[in-house]
């Protein structure tokens, strides 16, 4: 299996300046590599979680792992300065009938995860947004 590796909010590892000097897309070996020693909690996102009906809570589940137990290689997407991000256009929310159709789907599912509806009539900056790490291994 690949990972991407995309970067975090946090680098508590130092792997992406590590990384800055292979191309854009290079897919990396973790087999014998310095990549397949890194903490996986260090370079894959945390999740939120909730555990026998507690309060969600931002785990990182891939702490006390390598990358290389999780996957046979790495596709290095960038430094977070180099990437961007695709939005569909706030325009589609603003037909009547398909935002009715969202709000009643809205209404069916669980709202905990998921951002307001209005968000979505919003433009978006370019920037990609870096996601959490979680919390340190």
């Amino acid at each position: 299996m690949i990972v991407p590796l995309r970067p975090l909010a946090t680098d508590p590892g130092g792997v992406f300046p590590r990384l800055a000097a292979c191309p854009r897309g290079t897919v990396i070996p973790t087999a014998g590599s310095w990549l397949g020693e890194v903490s996986a909690g260090d370079v894959l996102p945390g999740a939120t979680a909730s555990v026998n009906g507690q309060a969600p809570k931002f785990v990182n589940p891939w702490c006390g792992m390598t990358l290389g137990q999780l996957a046979d290689a790495g596709l290095y997407a960038g430094q977070a300065a180099d990437l961007t991000a695709a939005w569909p256009d706030p325009a589609i929310y603003l037909d009547p009938v398909y935002w009715a159709e969202l709000e009643r789907r809205n209404a069916i599912q669980a709202k905990s995860s998921r951002p307001p509806l209005d968000t979505f009539r919003e433009q978006r900056p370019p920037a990609y947004p870096l996601p959490q790490a979680g919390p340190a291994c």
